[in-house]
């Protein structure tokens, strides 16, 4: 019946010379993220990402009593690492 439903709405759309039904926007990019998220957008762990932040590695901005990681600063680390994979650092 729903298969039935959708082909109806298909065929009226056609007939009528009418754009078909859009899917929704994406949702906005969020531009911080918690720890976790952080975590996972660089494919480490949890704890990892603590560490990171603890060593003031990749840096941290505080919403109330939040803590959060912005997209920029996970884009700047991922950005130093590729560099210092490159050896694109000064020499010493």
């Amino acid at each position: 019946m729903k298969n039935h439903n959708r082909s109806a709405s298909s065929a009226t759309t056609a007939a009528t010379g009418s754009a078909p039904i859009s899917l929704p926007p994406t949702p906005p990019t969020r531009l911080l993220l918690t720890i976790e998220q952080a975590a996972h957008a660089l494919s480490i762990s949890r704890t990892q990402c603590y560490r990171l932040v603890n060593r003031k590695v990749l840096k941290s901005v505080l919403v109330g009593h939040l803590r959060r990681v912005t997209l920029a600063e996970i884009e700047r680390y991922i950005s130093e690492l590729s560099e210092d994979d490159n050896g694109g650092g000064t020499a010493a």
